[in-house]
């Protein structure tokens, strides 16, 4: 293959893996009526939310805990400074 003709074969050639910048699957120019579909997408997009949304929740749950802490260690201090 001559080098001009790269450019031309790499947008054109069906075994060119892809990889979708919205659901982040990687698949074969080829095989994107069949394995990677909008609803396919969509399916995927919204699985990798629902994940990253359990992991923020985690994160928020351990942040509040930590506050929480915080609050009460503040409370002891303050009820040692008035005795």
């Amino acid at each position: 293959m001559l080098k001009k003709d790269f450019p031309t074969h790499k947008s054109t050639c069906d075994l060119i893996k892809l990889t979708c910048k919205d659901c982040k699957f990687m698949y074969k120019r080829s095989e994107a009526n069949t394995k990677h579909t909008e609803n396919i997408c969509l399916k995927k997009q919204i699985k990798r939310l629902k994940h990253e949304s359990k992991e923020t929740k985690r994160e928020i749950e351990k942040l509040n805990s930590q506050l929480t802490q915080i609050h009460k260690l503040r409370k002891q201090d303050l009820y040692l400074d008035l005795r």
